[in-house]
Formats: C-alpha cells, sequence, structure tokens
C-alpha cells in the first residue's frame, strides 16, 4: 500500500467519526427537544 492511499484511508475515517458524533449530537439534542415538548 502507498504512503498516500494509508493518509487518506485515515482521513476518511477520522471524516466517518466527526458525521457520527455530530449525528449522535442531533439525536440527543432532538431527544432532548421531544422531552421538552411532549
Amino acid at each position: 500500500m502507498k504512503e498516500e492511499e494509508r493518509s487518506e484511508e485515515r482521513e476518511g475515517e477520522i471524516v466517518r467519526r466527526e458525521t457520527n458524533e455530530r449525528f449522535e449530537e442531533k439525536e440527543e439534542v432532538s431527544a432532548k427537544l421531544k422531552g421538552i415538548l411532549f
């Protein structure tokens, strides 16, 4: 495997992790809002 490919894979993994965290935060926020509203 070339060094470039490895770093691209790593970047993809980081982006995926950040997206996941953001999604989980949104889920938490919407759950709290639903708790307040209903």
